[in-house]
């Protein structure tokens, strides 16, 4: 009997493993893409981007900020006369990477992130930023400090909290609530107005989130809301 090993039947060994070997190797391959596509998109989604509003042409004021690289910019649509509405920006959420949008689907069996393919506007997940100059920043009510006054506000709302600040010396008023009555309680609102001192112009930015299907958009506005400053543009 030969000491050595029958090399035929090794071999026919080796090719009857060869599918599960590939197979092994392809799922190994996968955890990997996915792995290296989670790393990235968590890595991606704590970056920041700077933003510049449009300025307004009669004070030469405009607003910058940073918004989060996990929404990309449109412009936002506009809205009655130019002489008195100054356009901004709309800020959508990107969808996660089809690897991440997998593993949400397929192994924790869950929604991915929430995020909104649809036109931009005002809608839950979303952040827009505009201005009002002329009679209709005169409309909106100041206290004797300058302050936006959202005493009406606070009647209609429930779970209202509300605070005055000053960005860049000028008075900031940031406001988050939620309407009563039937579906209203699923929204959450977040507001934030900016007043430059002795203008007719109010800087303004909005968001809503949907606790049915929940986004981090008010942490957004947070984050928003602690990077802006008022600029004065240069002759």
């Amino acid at each position: 009997m030969s000491d050595y090993p029958n090399s035929a039947g090794t071999s026919a060994r080796i090719i009857q493993n060869r599918p599960r070997l590939h197979a092994m190797v392809l799922i190994a391959g996968l955890l990997l893409a996915i792995a290296a596509s989670a790393v990235f998109y968590e890595k991606v989604s704590h970056s920041r981007c700077q933003v510049v509003g449009k300025t307004d042409p009669i004070t030469r004021y405009y607003v910058e900020y940073t918004v989060s690289s996990r929404y990309h910019k449109s412009n936002a649509p506009k809205m009655g006369d130019a002489s008195v509405y100054l356009p901004g920006y709309v800020f959508s959420r990107n969808p996660p990477p089809i690897a991440i949008q997998w593993v949400y689907t397929h192994i924790l069996r869950k929604k991915a992130p929430g995020y909104w393919s649809v036109s931009p506007g005002w809608v839950p997940g979303t952040i827009s930023q505009c201005g009002y100059q002329g009679f209709l920043a005169d409309e909106m009510r100041t206290d004797k400090q300058g302050y936006v006054d959202l005493s009406g506000l606070r009647k209609h709302t429930i779970d209202c909290h509300e605070e005055q600040f000053l960005i860049s010396a000028c008075p900031a008023t940031w406001c988050t609530y939620t309407l009563p009555g039937t579906g209203g309680e699923k929204l959450r609102f977040f507001i934030l107005y900016i007043k430059p001192k002795d203008k007719h112009l109010v800087f303004a930015f909005y968001a809503r989130d949907d606790s049915s299907e929940p986004t981090d958009v008010g942490e957004e506005m947070v984050k928003v809301r602690e990077s802006v400053r008022v600029v004065r543009k240069e002759n």
